[in-house]
């Protein structure tokens, strides 16, 4: 059995088999992406709390890697799983116009690949300091939850929508968890993995219910 190391596309299958023991909260497609949304808020809550105990000279990022970048691949996940699309491709095609990725590369990225991808094109481009990076992470995380939130206004999906969700929407949440990753030099993929474990065990379905999940890519 390899390493963990999935791909963006293996996450989506991950997360689709560990949704139907996990998942709860909505009973139709657009109630889960509604429920997506409202967790979303909460991550943001949690990704506040450290910038704002940061003001008061307090700095505990430990719950960027914990949860909110796992998270951020989770609903990355679940948000291509809703509109049907390859987020593998999805994101070659985000990172190609960002410069930093070939978007007709021959294989999917593994995390770690992407991880060291952007890494790269980050140094390329010259570094500020921790604290000035994971607030503009911070910052920059409101557009794609935004432009989410304006969907939900809508109550019904515009002509549009789900392009924005697949190209836009939920290749920024990736990037967002990437960036968190190589900022605290950590794995992605073990964030991942421990918080595939930390909610089945939460929500009392046993570890055993994220092994299945994994199992199909493994």
């Amino acid at each position: 059995m390899r390493e963990f190391d999935p791909t963006l596309s293996e996450i989506v299958i991950i997360q689709r088999s560990f949704d139907i023991e996990n998942f709860s909260g909505a009973d139709t497609l657009d109630g889960k992406r509604t429920h997506i949304v409202l967790h979303l808020g909460k991550l943001m809550g949690k990704f506040a709390t450290v910038e704002e105990q940061a003001d008061h000279g307090v700095v505990d990022a430990s719950v960027l890697m914990t949860d909110v970048a796992p998270d951020l691949l989770v609903y990355a996940a679940q948000l291509t799983e809703y509109t049907g699309g390859d987020l593998s491709l999805q994101y070659a095609r985000y990172a190609g116009l960002q410069g930093y990725r070939y978007a007709d590369a021959p294989e999917p990225a593994t995390l770690s690949e992407l991880q060291f991808e952007l890494s790269d094109f980050s140094q390329q481009l010259g570094s500020s300091s921790s604290a000035e990076e994971r607030r503009d992470i911070y910052f920059e995380l409101h557009q794609p939850i935004a432009e989410l939130a304006a969907i939900e206004l809508n109550r019904i999906m515009a002509k549009g929508d789900i392009d924005k969700i697949k190209y836009g929407i939920a290749p920024l949440l990736v990037r967002s968890a990437i960036e968190i990753a190589n900022l605290t030099n950590e794995s992605l993929s073990a964030a991942y993995d421990q918080r595939l474990d930390y909610v089945a065990e939460r929500n009392g379905n046993g570890i055993a219910s994220a092994k299945r999940a994994r199992s199909k890519v493994q």
